[in-house]
């Protein structure tokens, strides 16, 4: 009877181990933000990595072998849409050559499906308007709005796929959720100090930070998007500072400091690299801690203006 038990045991325990995997749902994200939100999400029922690092560029990101190793093992590949990732997430899913993950599949997720999308271009679009998205600007993970959007996105795949761990994952929504909007409440207050504070940005990266942080950015580094400012561009953009009082010339990690450096000691404002995605520098490792930084420094240049 002893043996018998132990067999039945056994066997259960082998159909709950086929049932749970160990790793839980094996989710591969384009971005560290999206990586970030998942886990908070998911929690332990997910094993979530990153195809791009905080201080990539996500236009420029190369489609190497080991990515497509990661999405042939994949549940889930969740992206950023709007193009984002036009020049290299197509050529991993061909790559990893996994049914799961292709697009229209169950496993696949274009997180900006919820979100209000801003700068649709109108009209015919061509390569001499520099590098345009089509379908708007794909950057909205900088307004932490609508982090909490693609939280709720988040969540309902992975309990359509994983509805066996429905209430794990709504139990995250709920506390990212209740966490962010705290969160936001307390940055807005902060934020009062930059509202109408005008700033020059290198490429069109700040616009959904600038319309909830309600700072205003009047010229762009970039005579074109994806296109380097001229001597001529530059010289114009020099000008609109001393006519506008600009505090500041913002920009990414990744963005190239040459023409931000030149505009900071020729008009003596503030050049300001902010941290663009989670992991983009130390300390910066959760989506929240994201926008704490942010606020930080933009705080700080409207305070270091006023003294």
């Amino acid at each position: 009877m002893k043996r018998i038990h132990c067999l039945v045991l056994s066997v259960g325990m082998v159909a709950l181990a086929a049932a749970q995997p160990a790793f839980g749902l094996r989710v591969v994200t384009t971005t560290p933000d999206l990586a970030a939100i998942t886990r908070a999400v998911g929690g332990s029922q997910v094993t979530v990595s990153s195809i791009a690092l905080g201080v990539q560029d996500l236009h420029k990101i190369e489609a190497k072998p080991s990515f497509i190793r990661d999405v042939s093992k994949a549940d889930l590949v969740i992206f950023n849409g709007l193009e984002l990732e036009i020049g290299w997430l197509p050529l991993l899913i061909e790559g990893a050559r996994n049914p799961k993950v292709r697009p229209g599949s169950k496993g696949s997720l274009d997180a900006s499906t919820d979100v209000k999308v801003i700068e649709k271009p109108t009209g015919a679009l061509d390569r001499s308007q520099g590098d345009v998205h089509p379908d708007g600007n794909p950057h909205y993970l900088l307004d932490p709005r609508n982090g909490v959007i693609v939280a709720r996105t988040i969540a309902q795949k992975l309990s359509e796929l994983d509805g066996a761990n429905r209430a794990e994952y709504e139990r995250g929504l709920a506390e990212f959720t209740r966490d962010m909007n705290a969160r936001i409440a307390r940055w807005e207050t902060r934020l009062a100090v930059v509202q109408d504070m005008p700033v020059v940005a290198y490429h069109k990266t700040w616009e959904y930070l600038s319309a909830w942080a309600k700072f205003r950015i009047i010229d762009y580094v970039e005579e074109k998007p994806g296109i380097p400012g001229s001597p001529r561009h530059i010289a114009s953009v020099i000008k609109r500072i001393g006519d506008e009082d600009a505090l500041a010339v913002i920009g990414a990690i990744y963005d190239p400091r040459k023409e931000r450096e030149t505009i900071a000691r020729r008009t003596s404002i503030a050049d300001v690299t902010l941290p663009s995605s989670v992991g983009a520098e130390k300390g910066v490792d959760t989506y929240p801690a994201l926008f704490e930084a942010i606020v930080s420094r933009l705080t700080q240049v409207s305070e270091g203006a006023r003294r």
